[in-house]
C-alpha cells in the first residue's frame, strides 16, 4: 500500500488542496476576564474582612472600689490623631478596628475620672476599670505594736484627716485588709474602736468632723492558731478609695505568765482588823518584758444587817499598772483594812490581772468572812452599897459620892446617851441620887477610862419612908460602836439610911 503523499497529485497542481487557516486565539480575553474577576473578588474579600473580621468588640466594665458597678459611668473614645469622640455607656459594646490606636476617657458623677487611656485592640476584650469616689477623708498612718502574741488583744493607732470644709464622715469608712482579713474580728467586723482604757467609744465619738485630724484606736484579738506565728500586716483604707496604709507586726507564741496571791488563804477577819496579802506575777519563763498589765478588783459584800461596806477603801492595791521585766518575778501587795464598825458579813471577790498579752484575764478568787469584835465597853460602880445618915432637924442627909467607872477598851469611841435613876423595889430613888447631865450624849474616846461622879444625898424635903434600905439602880444607855445598836447596862445600888 503506498503511502499518502500530501504533496503528489499526478503533476496537476490545481488539484492540490491547500491547508485550512488556523482559528483565532481566545485565551487572552479569558485571562483578562479572570483577572478582573479575581480583583473584584479580592476587593470584596478585603471589604468583607475589614467590615467583619478586622474589628473587635470592646466591652467596658466600670466598678467602684467595693466592686459595685457604676451604671452612670460614660466612656468617650476616639481614634488617635482625631478630635471626634464617641460616647457609650457601661452596658454598650463598641466595635473598633483592630491594630488601630484609640484614646478613651471614663467619667462618672461623684467619682474621679480616668483620662487619656490608650487602647489598641487586637481581639474582642472586656476592659475593667475601678474609679475612686470623691471623698475628702484620708488615712495618714496606722501603727501597731511591733510584737504581739497569740490570743492577745491588740490595739492599733489610726491617724485620719478630714479635708472637707463641710462633710462629716465616720469610722464606717475604714476598710481593713491584709493578713488580718481572715481573722474572726475582721471577718464578722467585731473589732472595736476604743478609748485609752479599752472601752468602746460612743457613736458620736466615731464621727470625723470637717477639717479635723483624729486619732482612733482599733482593738481586735489575735487568733490562737499557732500557724499564724510570724510576720503579719494589716492594711487600712477609706471606703471607695484605693490608697491604703500598712502596718507590720510579729505574731509570737503566747507567753507563760503565772499570777498567784495569798489573799485566797485569808478566810476570816474581825471588824477593825488589817491584814496584808502579797501577790506575784511570774515572768521568769519569758525573754520579753511585759509592760501593760492592769490589776483590778471585782468584789461584793453581803450582810444580814443594814450596812454598806466601802470595798474601795477596804481592799487596797499597791499598784494598778504593772510592768514585769523579762526573766523576773514581780512582787506586790494587797492591803485588807476592815472598818472597826463593819457589821458581820462576807466579802466575795476576785483579783484580776489583765493585759494585752493574755488571751483572757488571769483571776484569783477569794472569800473573807467578816466577824464583829467583842464589845469591850465596861461599866461598874466604885461601890454598890452606901450608908447615909439623915438629920431630922435639918431634913437633910450627909453626902456621899460614888463613881461609875468607865473603861472603853474598844478602838472606837462610844457614845454615852444618858444615865437614868431607876427604882427597883423602892420609890423615890431619884430623890436620893443625883446624876450629872454633863454625860448625856457624851463620847467616850477609845481607850479612855473616865469616872462619872454620882452624888448620894437627900435632895428633897418631900421624902417618905426615910429610914431604911433603898434598892435603886443606875441605867446607863450607850451605843454599840460596832453595830450602832442601843445597849442598856443596869448598875444596882443599895442605899441604907439611918
Amino acid at each position: 500500500m503506498s503511502e499518502f503523499d500530501p504533496f503528489s497529485g499526478g503533476g496537476n497542481f490545481n488539484n492540490y488542496e491547500s491547508k485550512p487557516k488556523s482559528k483565532p486565539n481566545n485565551l487572552k480575553p479569558l485571562l483578562i476576564k479572570g483577572i478582573i474577576i479575581f480583583i473584584v473578588l479580592a476587593v470584596i474579600g478585603i471589604g468583607i474582612y475589614y467590615l467583619f473580621f478586622n474589628t473587635a468588640n470592646i466591652d467596658f466594665i466600670v466598678n467602684d472600689t467595693e466592686g459595685k458597678s457604676i451604671n452612670s459611668a460614660q466612656i468617650k473614645i476616639k481614634k488617635e490623631g482625631t478630635t471626634k469622640f464617641t460616647t457609650i455607656g457601661t452596658e454598650e459594646i463598641i466595635k473598633l478596628k483592630k491594630n488601630t490606636n484609640y484614646i478613651y476617657n471614663i467619667t462618672a458623677q461623684d467619682f474621679s475620672s480616668e483620662t487619656n487611656l490608650k487602647l489598641t485592640p487586637t481581639a474582642d476584650e472586656t476592659i475593667e476599670t475601678t474609679l475612686e469616689k470623691n471623698i475628702a477623708l484620708q488615712i495618714s498612718s496606722i501603727t501597731c505594736p511591733q510584737k504581739v502574741f497569740l490570743g492577745q488583744k491588740v490595739v492599733c493607732t489610726i491617724n485620719v484627716e478630714n479635708k472637707s470644709p463641710s462633710q462629716d464622715y465616720n469610722t464606717d469608712y475604714f476598710v481593713f485588709s491584709g493578713d488580718v482579713s481572715n481573722w474572726a474580728d475582721f471577718k464578722d467586723k467585731s473589732y472595736k474602736f476604743v478609748d485609752q482604757y479599752g472601752d468602746e467609744i460612743s457613736t458620736a465619738r466615731k464621727t470625723i468632723l470637717p477639717l479635723r485630724n483624729e486619732v482612733y484606736l482599733v482593738s481586735f484579738n489575735i487568733p490562737t492558731d499557732k500557724k499564724l506565728i510570724g510576720n503579719k500586716k494589716i492594711n487600712v483604707r477609706i471606703k471607695y478609695k484605693l490608697e491604703k496604709k500598712e502596718a507590720n507586726f510579729e505574731v509570737a507564741d503566747s507567753p507563760t505568765v503565772t499570777f498567784t496571791s495569798d489573799i485566797s488563804k485569808i478566810e476570816k477577819m474581825i471588824s477593825g482588823e488589817e491584814k496584808k496579802a502579797p501577790y506575784w506575777v511570774d515572768n521568769t519563763k519569758n525573754n520579753s518584758e511585759i509592760t501593760d498589765l492592769i490589776l483590778s478588783i471585782d468584789a461584793n459584800y453581803t450582810s444580814e444587817y443594814d450596812y454598806n461596806l466601802d470595798l474601795t477603801n477596804a481592799i487596797i492595791r499597791d499598784s494598778i499598772n504593772i510592768g514585769v521585766n523579762a526573766k523576773t518575778k514581780y512582787p506586790g501587795q494587797i492591803t485588807l483594812k476592815i472598818p472597826a464598825n463593819a457589821r458581820a458579813g462576807q466579802i466575795n471577790g476576785k483579783l484580776i490581772l489583765n493585759g494585752t498579752v493574755f488571751p483572757e484575764p488571769k483571776t484569783i478568787s477569794f472569800t473573807i468572812n467578816i466577824e464583829e469584835p467583842e464589845n469591850k465597853f465596861l461599866l461598874s460602880l466604885s461601890k454598890s452599897a452606901e450608908a447615909l445618915i439623915y438629920d431630922t432637924n435639918t431634913s437633910q442627909s450627909n453626902e456621899k459620892i460614888i463613881t461609875i467607872k468607865v473603861d472603853n477598851q474598844n478602838n472606837l469611841k462610844v457614845k454615852l446617851q444618858n444615865i437614868i435613876v431607876e427604882n427597883l423595889s423602892t420609890n423615890n430613888c431619884e430623890k436620893w441620887i443625883t446624876v450629872p447631865e454633863l454625860y448625856n450624849n457624851y463620847d467616850i474616846q477609845p481607850k479612855e477610862k473616865p469616872e462619872i461622879p454620882i452624888i448620894l444625898k437627900a435632895n428633897s424635903t418631900e421624902i417618905s419612908e426615910i429610914i431604911g434600905t433603898k434598892l435603886c439602880a443606875l441605867k446607863v444607855n450607850y451605843i454599840n460602836p460596832f453595830t450602832d445598836e442601843e445597849i442598856t447596862k443596869i448598875l444596882n445600888l443599895t442605899i441604907t439610911v439611918s
